[in-house]
């Protein structure tokens, strides 16, 4: 199936054509009348700059608009000379990159990027990344693990639309080490260690159609497929062979109109559904499904923003049965002046749970597992950002949400290498507090800090297992000798990270801190090195139980464009 795939992907692969533009300055002259004078406006309005103001703002980014242009009437006193006609600048655009690097652990690793950079037409590219940890944190190669990602990409313009597609696969070969070191204590860990191989397969198929209609409306329409697989090592009398722990197929469509655009508001439509079938050691041909419709209007009053919409769909997770849902989806923002906006929503959704993002999220999870759909019923969020100096900008928010079945991770009981997932039936509650301060002090130095708490009352279960509860980033870039090197220290802590022991006692697991760097030296326009730091306070962090993180985990190597 998996071969068809990518035969099929190849044979509909659009025609490449190639074009460039030729780019001429035309000529141009002046013709000056003897005898006459050349006569210039003696007035003109100049307008200045506009001042940036924050209209709208999340967690992530702001989004400006222009605003109150200011100018004023003066005279104006022309001061003309002749200069000498110059070229723009113009960024060297390279076709090829190798990044060729080695680190700690016994660590090589290379990446290949090519990508065509035509004007008109398509543009076409692939990305290769290879990169093997020969040994881990415990038991050297018993935790090391390789993984490998190929990507191919196409972009089209078709006149009324561009279309993008991309096919990639991943490959990934670790252990579930989590029970290792015990099982040395009491066994031969080289007789016991391959069973705790895994493999994983992803291959991921996007499309991407975006149709311009009638005026500045759009259609876009996203169908997408997902096909994740784990597999364990069996060996029996010295024959080994590999078994399911677990593999879904994912179909997706998701569709978005811009169906009607007035003045000051404007009316969308979206459109999301999916189809699964999941198979492990537990379940066979389960077969999920979602689907839901969004529709929505987007209202601007000058320093008012508004949308208001609502989900509405069911989903149908087989083996624990379906419901239909009625989801609010609103969101506000109002600027005052220049540098300050007040936000906030109300909002439900629907959180999936499927095998993808599950395993994106820990991979070491049993073959037995339970996929369960959760519901945030309502949520709400109130938030503040802005600028309190030229260079600094904060963002801070609140919000409270009530969710249905959240899902959480457990060691399993006979085996805690694995993990199980467990649901916090019924109704449980979250707050969350965040808040986020960027700097930058000049255009060399910048910084920036992030903080999150949060508080669950869970319902079910006893403790949010492996949820940290307060969590610090902090980082800052030093750009020095004409921005060629760069420095990226940064700091990560999280805390009251709680776990669930086999014999069902709480467990606080030990504050995770990371202090690392990242150094980028440009050497000239085709050749960079780079150096990667990780973890150098040599911590044993667990996020997970039992599953520590590498220690004194260094990278470097170097890049080459051509």
């Amino acid at each position: 199936m998996v071969k068809n795939v990518i035969k099929i992907y190849l044979l509909f692969l659009p025609i490449i054509t190639y074009s460039q533009s030729t780019q001429k300055i035309e000529s141009a002259e002046f013709i000056v009348e003897k005898d006459k004078d050349l006569k210039l406006p003696k007035r003109e309005r100049l307008f200045e700059s506009a001042k940036l103001i924050p209209t709208l703002a999340t967690f992530d980014s702001l989004t400006f608009v222009l605003k109150d242009i200011p100018f004023e009437i003066r005279s104006y006193h022309p001061n003309l000379k002749v200069a000498t006609l110059a070229k723009a600048a113009k960024e060297r655009k390279f076709d090829h990159l190798i990044n060729i690097g080695f680190g700690s652990y016994n660590t090589p690793g290379i990446i290949y990027e090519y990508s065509t950079h035509h004007s008109t037409g398509s543009n076409y590219g692939m990305n290769i990344d290879l990169k093997k940890h020969q040994k881990g944190p415990v038991q050297d190669n018993y935790s090391g693990e390789s993984t490998s990602i190929i990507q191919l990409w196409h972009r089209v313009n078709l006149g009324k639309g561009m279309l993008s597609s991309s096919l990639d696969y991943g490959y990934d070969k670790f252990y579930n080490f989590g029970g290792l070191d015990q099982i040395s204590a009491t066994s031969s860990v080289r007789d016991t260690a391959d069973h705790y191989l895994r493999r994983q397969h992803q291959f991921n198929l996007y499309f991407d159609y975006l149709i311009n209609i009638k005026g500045k409306n759009q259609i876009s329409i996203m169908p997408e497929w997902h096909y994740t697989g784990q597999q364990g090592l069996s060996k029996t009398d010295n024959v080994s062979s590999y078994y399911s722990g677990g593999e879904e197929n994912d179909f997706i469509l998701n569709f978005n109109l811009d169906a009607l655009e007035k003045k000051f508001w404007v009316f969308d439509f979206d459109f999301f559904m999916a189809f699964t079938q999941f198979n492990n050691q537990r379940f066979e041909n389960n077969q999920r499904i979602w689907t839901y419709a969004l529709p929505k209007i987007d209202l601007t009053f000058n320093d008012f923003s508004m949308s208001a919409g609502f989900k509405i769909g069911f989903f149908d997770d087989a083996a624990e049965g379906g419901s239909g849902f009625f989801l609010p989806d609103l969101t506000a923002s109002y600027t005052f002046g220049n540098n300050v906006s007040v936000y906030g929503e109300a909002k439900g959704d629907i959180i999936r749970n499927d095998f993808k993002s599950l395993v994106s999220h820990n991979r070491h999870v049993s073959d037995s597992i339970l996929l369960k759909t959760s519901v945030e019923k309502i949520g709400f969020k109130l938030g503040v950002s802005g600028i309190i100096f030229p260079r600094m900008t904060y963002d801070i928010n609140i919000s409270i949400k009530s969710i249905n079945d959240q899902m959480y991770f457990t060691n399993n009981k006979t085996d805690p290498s694995y993990f199980d997932v467990v649901y916090d039936l019924g109704n449980s509650s979250r707050f969350d507090f965040q808040s986020y301060l960027n700097f930058d002090v000049t255009n060399q130095i910048s910084w920036f800090a992030m903080v999150k708490y949060n508080e669950i009352k869970t319902n079910t279960i006893q403790m949010p297992w492996h949820i940290p509860s307060t969590s610090l980033q902090m980082g800052s870039k030093f750009k020095l000798i004409n921005d060629r090197l760069i420095l990226a220290p940064f700091l990560i802590n999280l805390s009251n990270i709680k776990a669930l022991s086999v014999d069902e006692n709480i467990i606080y697991l030990p504050n995770v801190i990371d202090f690392g760097m990242d150094i980028n030296m440009t050497l000239n326009e085709k050749i960079t090195t780079f150096l990667k730091i990780r973890n150098l306070l040599g911590k044993e962090n667990q996020i997970f139980n039992l599953y520590s993180s590498r220690e004194f985990d260094i990278y470097g190597g170097i890049s080459v464009r051509f």
